[in-house]
């Protein structure tokens, strides 16, 4: 019989990231499985039009807490993973399981960018953290992840002062390793922003350290992908080509990633096929940084063959798509047109804006 709530109790415990999608979804299709007894109850309130908490008692091991909780954990999984989610409603708890909530809640909106609804949650989370109970050992674990999400929100709000502070106290604190890894990987984008190359690619070996030693192959994979994307940027290709081919040839939920990447050492007929469906595959997934990194790969390639039009054009096409929704990332990309304005003088520059306009008025983009 499944005992939900010592399942529940183990992910407070351990916390979730990537690597607990699959035994987390089982729980969840378990308990929709027409048979079990928590099926059978549930069935039962919606043909009551009951609310889920009004049969408190376990039913099967399964109370509605945990339920609630595991749909939670649930909702933290696929945003920690970039995906846009409807928050699930809890409709009571104790004080770390309402802050969990409010935790989702904040995330999710910060994800859609939906300002009031953050500033909803934003004001609900500050009274229940006053609400916390310093003796209740979960305490600690529920300021972790208000801490992750409340640093997504300041992320979203362009506030990287603020981004940094909650996501160092997540990463050097005392909080299950998936929450560390996943603040140290999002401390790493804003060292990106800063042009910090050095120091983002030591917290990506610190991170793949860490996911590796907790047993996380997921996470410590999305930490070398990183790291070696970020050897790339910072002119270390014999590095980045002898990861990313290593885990290229591994595959996995990410191999996708560094299959473009090594992309930069291909002919260009095989080059560009694959940058185009990483630039597609990563606006799919709301994911800024791979869609920054596939756009700087592609836009170096370019310039590299002398095509300055296609590498201009690739720059400004991205910069526009990710000024709104990821203002750090337009940034850089900035940083790189400037950077590319630079090197080619003046008139090669005029000349390049040029043909990128002609391009865009025969309607062949890249």
């Amino acid at each position: 019989m499944l005992d939900l709530q010592a399942a529940v109790d183990e992910l407070w415990t351990s916390g979730v990231g990537p690597d607990d999608r699959t035994r987390v979804q089982a729980l969840v299709d378990e308990l929709q499985t027409p048979g079990h007894a928590a099926h059978e109850a549930n069935q039962v309130r919606t043909a009551a039009n009951l609310p889920a908490d009004v049969v408190a008692e376990p039913i099967g091991n399964v109370t509605p807490l945990a339920r609630a909780e595991l749909a939670q954990f649930r909702a933290l999984i696929d945003l920690m993973l970039g995906t846009p989610i409807v928050a699930p409603p809890l409709g009571d708890g104790p004080p770390p399981t309402r802050v969990l909530a409010t935790s989702v809640a904040i995330w999710a909106a910060a994800l859609a960018r939906d300002p009031d609804a953050l500033d909803r949650a934003l004001a609900t989370l500050e009274r229940q953290l006053a609400q916390l109970d310093d003796d209740d050992p979960r305490t600690p674990i529920a300021r972790a992840w208000a801490d992750l999400a409340l640093g997504e929100a300041a992320l979203a709000a362009a506030d990287r002062t603020s981004a940094r502070h909650r996501l160092e106290a997540v990463s050097r604190g005392n909080a299950p390793i998936p929450l560390r890894v996943a603040a140290t990987l999002r401390i790493v984008t804003l060292l990106l922003e800063k042009v910090d190359l050095e120091q983002a690619r030591a917290r990506c070996r610190q991170a793949a350290s860490l996911a590796a030693r907790a047993n996380r192959p997921l996470h410590a994979q999305h930490a070398r992908i990183t790291g070696a994307m970020l050897d790339f940027v910072a002119g270390d290709a014999k590095s980045a080509r002898k990861t990313l081919r290593t885990e290229a040839d591994a595959g996995g939920a990410l191999g996708l990633l560094p299959r473009i990447v090594l992309s930069a050492f291909e002919p260009p007929e095989r080059a560009m096929p694959l940058l185009a469906e990483g630039l597609r595959e990563a606006g799919e997934r709301g994911d800024p940084f791979a869609f920054t990194i596939c756009t700087l790969v592609g836009a170096r390639r370019y310039a590299a063959l002398d095509r300055d039009a296609d590498a201009l054009l690739t720059l400004t096409t991205a910069i526009l798509q990710l000024r709104e929704p990821a203002p750090s990332f337009a940034a850089t990309l900035e940083d790189e047109r400037t950077t590319l304005r630079t090197e080619w003088g003046p008139e090669r520059y005029a000349a390049a804006e040029r043909a990128a306009l002609a391009l865009l008025d025969a309607g062949q983009p890249g």
